[in-house]
């Protein structure tokens, strides 16, 4: 019985080094990765001396001014005793303004043009909550409020008697959860945007001028409208900034993508092994340089042999002649 070789397949690389193909890619990768991230401007300040730093006295900041009003304001003696005069007009949770309400509400504008937020915030009261506002209207009428609030919606409430644009501004606040505020706001700030609903938190400061009636989207024919207090002032809201990236998650992410690839390419490697020793199992068989076999064995040992070829032969070894008869 000769003993007959079996052609293997060529391979671009042995297994050990594939290994180390894989391995110096990994680390080529690990080290791009790591001079991309001391690129970064300040990637290395950890390195400083931080305990010099925080030893060195620190100055302390400059104490705030209070800016100063441009016009007449609440602060004049005669403006508030006009406006309290004027205030006895008001009647509340009516829908819209009448005529005799016009005076103290361009009254209240005047007020908030001629300050700037920082002042209003600055002077008003932090603690009036909702509740005092709508049980007390004509107690707090004309105070100074200031609240944190969440925009809802933004309307276009055209100009007052001297051309100042207006708007329109509905809120809540934590404290008065779903029940809202409405806001004539001066110089709104211009990325806001208007006529859709939106959720923006921001701070307000103004005055208060009456309970404002009003019929919500889902109110039925008849139905006595809501109230909400009206007030009158100004808007400072900044546009939500994009969160800030964690380094360390950079890095958690880099090593998780770097470790996805080592897996894949193990992976691959296994896979082509198996492949290559299936393939190497179907191999040619072939005698060695100085043997020599017959055609018909070659074939046989090869697996080239057909089936349909030995049936056509006579399959079970009989005579294909004898199956037509003598």
């Amino acid at each position: 019985m000769r003993r007959y070789r079996r052609e293997q397949p060529a391979t671009a690389f042995r297994g050990s080094e594939l290994r180390w193909l894989i391995t110096g890619s990994l680390m080529l990768l690990v080290l791009f990765t790591l001079i991309c991230r001391l690129r970064e401007p300040g990637a290395l300040d950890w390195l400083s001396d931080i305990n010099h730093t925080a030893a060195q006295p620190q100055a302390s900041p400059p104490a705030a001014t209070l800016p100063a009003a441009t016009g007449d304001t609440d602060e004049d003696p005669d403006q508030a005793q006009t406006a309290k005069e004027e205030f006895q007009a008001m009647t509340d949770g009516t829908v819209g303004l009448s005529q005799d309400e016009m005076s103290p509400y361009n009254r209240l504008v005047f007020w908030v043009k001629n300050q700037p937020f920082a002042r209003l915030w600055a002077r008003a009261k932090k603690s009036l909550a909702y509740t005092y506002l709508y049980d007390e209207p004509k107690k707090f009428r004309g105070e100074l409020v200031a609240l944190d609030v969440t925009l809802s919606l933004i309307n276009d409430a055209g100009e007052n008697d001297d051309g100042i644009p207006l708007h329109e501004v509905w809120a809540t606040t934590k404290q008065s959860g779903n029940r809202l505020y409405v806001f004539i706001v001066v110089d709104l700030p211009s990325k806001l945007p208007i006529g859709r609903p939106i959720h923006e938190t921001a701070k307000f400061a103004g005055y208060f001028l009456k309970l404002h009636g009003y019929h919500p989207a889902l109110s039925k024919p008849g139905q006595a409208p809501e109230k909400a207090p009206l007030l009158i002032g100004r808007v400072e809201w900044t546009p939500a900034a994009a969160p800030a990236t964690d380094a360390w998650q950079e890095w958690i992410w880099g090593l998780a993508a770097l470790g996805f690839i080592a897996v894949a390419l193990a992976a691959r490697f296994a896979f082509g092994r198996r492949r290559h020793r299936q393939v190497a199992s179907r191999g040619i068989l072939t005698p060695p340089s100085d043997a020599v076999i017959p055609v018909d064995q070659w074939l046989e040992q090869s697996g080239f042999a057909s089936h349909d070829g030995e049936k056509s032969d006579g399959g079970d070894g009989e005579d294909p002649s004898s199956r037509n008869g003598p």
